[in-house]
């Protein structure tokens, strides 16, 4: 599918990673949204884009050492013990400025708890001789690193770049369809530019909901659930709510009323659901 409504977001990348200093760059937002798609963009052929798994820190770091080593020859002939060892290494042997992405974050800092803390330190020290990007498709987790102010990185990153879903009229422009048509496919499909693509591999839209979304063999079957996994401490919770509000029940009080709990301990999880 075509590239949309992401340029600015990409100048603002482009910018920050071609200024006059190392930059650091945080992108984020919920799954599916084009963040690795936009990085991949700016980043060239002399960066490194790393993207994470739920493995143990020491195959996470020797799996980084190798894509590094694509770009700096023998980089990853040597074992490097921990985080600190290999990011400093990499300062060291740093000849010319490049960008350094690392994909699914969220993942390394649960097998690397003590990553945040030793990112501050390097930023701080203002000796970073690349470009650093974090990205993370769980919103739970990267607000938490990047927006609580207790955080380590909090107030470090240089451009931050939240990606949100795609304007309609992005859709209508792909679809080639009427005002109406254009509607019924958003209602359906929302700004997503993953649920896009896979929209365009069917003829018709009853046929790509039946296909996609309602077969349990569909790619969107689970997807609900995979949100909510991503972006809910409480997913039987936000589960609950959910079926409250497509039984009929629109008003806070009506909701509460149905779950036996005070209003005033479902507006946080209901705003999160927004």
């Amino acid at each position: 599918m075509e590239f949309v409504d992401r340029i600015e977001k990409q100048k603002r990348l482009q910018k920050a990673l071609n200024g006059e200093k190392s930059a650091f760059v945080v992108v984020y937002g919920r799954r599916r949204l084009g963040k690795s798609t936009l990085i991949k963009k700016v980043l060239t052929s002399n960066d490194v884009y790393y993207i994470a798994d739920q493995t143990e820190r020491a195959h996470q770091i020797s799996l980084l050492a190798k894509e590094i080593g694509m770009v700096i020859p023998d980089f990853d002939k040597v074992v490097y013990p921990d985080w600190e060892a290999i990011l400093t290494a990499l300062n060291h042997r740093t000849q010319e400025r490049f960008s350094l992405c690392l994909d699914e974050f969220p993942y390394l800092v649960k097998s690397s708890p003590e990553l945040p803390a030793l990112l501050q330190r390097l930023i701080d020290s203002r000796s970073l001789k690349y470009n650093l990007i974090i990205c993370g498709s769980s919103q739970q987790l990267m607000q938490g690193l990047i927006l609580d102010g207790s955080a380590p990185l909090y107030g470090r990153a240089d451009q931050m770049l939240k990606l949100s879903p795609i304007h309609i009229k992005y859709l209508q422009e792909v679809l080639h369809s009427d005002a109406v048509s254009t509607v019924e496919e958003y209602a359906i499909w929302g700004g997503v530019p993953r649920y896009w693509e896979l929209r365009l591999q069917d003829d018709g839209l009853q046929e790509s909901i039946a296909y996609n979304i309602l077969n349990p063999l569909g790619t969107l079957y689970e997807e609900p659930i995979r949100l909510f996994m991503d972006d809910m401490r409480d997913v039987i919770q936000a589960s609950t709510l959910l079926s409250v509000i497509g039984s009929g029940a629109n008003r806070l009080s009506e909701i509460a009323a149905r779950l036996e709990k005070p209003a005033t301990h479902l507006s946080g999880p209901l705003e999160k659901l927004r």
